[in-house]
């Protein structure tokens, strides 16, 4: 029995450092960009979500390409 995987679609994320609670800890908000094609290149993606990351206010800490994929019955 054989399997494939066939990509269903791509999600970009940017997190963000929002400053630090009353403990410490640092406060983490992620954005979310949905439609980033298969083929996008980690050059790409990363000119593009620090382009994105410019415009708030708070540093960017990671960006990051999540893919999600079927595995499909041949």
């Amino acid at each position: 029995m054989a399997a494939s995987l066939e990509f269903n679609q791509a999600v970009g994320k940017i997190h963000f450092n929002a400053g630090t609670n009353e403990k410490g800890n640092i406060i983490r908000k992620v954005k979310t960009y949905k439609h980033i094609t298969r083929e996008s290149s980690a050059t790409d993606l990363n000119v593009a979500f620090t382009q994105l990351a410019s415009l708030s206010s708070y540093l960017m800490m990671k960006a990051e390409k999540v893919v999600t994929e079927e595995v499909q019955k041949d």
